[in-house]
């Protein structure tokens, strides 16, 4: 992927936004979108983040459309804000112990971000984080690679997780199992 456009889960036809994450440029920017016309769509930038650590995946928040993370290429992740402020520094930065690639990062609808990672022994692989107080709140995966995530719009506390290649899982946050791999359901790929 050597860029992306993501349109913002909060826009309207009044307010439409959408980002472009150029990866080989290490930069993100911020545009709206205009008037629609046969000769297609009118748009200007707003905010632009240059020279960004070099990111493998990225997520808009559900919630407050100035926030995106990325997930970085040494699995750490960062916050950033689009809200008129020129600093190209991260809001928020979620290091791992273990140094590997970001696959995946995604929001939920209630501040909380996670990010799933290459596998590496003893370690966990997938993280969920509180944004709001920069902490752990669930270490699942032990040695597993996570290459997808996604929460349920309806039910943020749950979330599908496509682990090691060959399963899909569905994980119930509620009760917050800090260290636990305890999933609800699982469905194992076969070929």
């Amino acid at each position: 992927m050597e860029a992306a456009i993501r349109w913002s889960p909060l826009s309207t036809p009044d307010r439409a936004r959408f980002l472009l994450a150029d990866v080989a440029g290490n930069a993100l920017t911020l545009y709206e979108a205009g008037s629609l016309n046969r000769h297609g769509i009118q748009y200007k930038p707003i905010a632009r983040r240059e020279k960004v650590n070099n990111f493998t995946a990225f997520d808009w928040s559900k919630t407050d459309d100035s926030l995106v993370a990325l997930g970085l290429s040494s699995g750490n992740a960062e916050l950033y804000r689009f809200d008129g402020s020129d600093s190209s520094d991260p809001v928020a930065l979620f290091n791992i112990k273990t140094q590997r690639r970001c696959n995946t990062i995604a929001f939920n609808t209630q501040n909380l971000l996670a990010v799933g990672l290459d596998r590496v022994r003893h370690d966990n692989c997938l993280t969920v984080y509180d944004i709001e107080s920069n902490d752990a709140y669930s270490r699942l995966c032990v040695s597993e690679a996570v290459t997808s995530l996604r929460f349920f719009p309806n039910h943020p506390q749950q979330m599908l997780a496509a682990v090691s290649r060959q399963t899909i899982r569905l994980y119930d946050l509620r009760g917050r199992l800090k260290y636990s791999s305890r999933h609800i359901i699982m469905f194992e790929v076969t070929s």
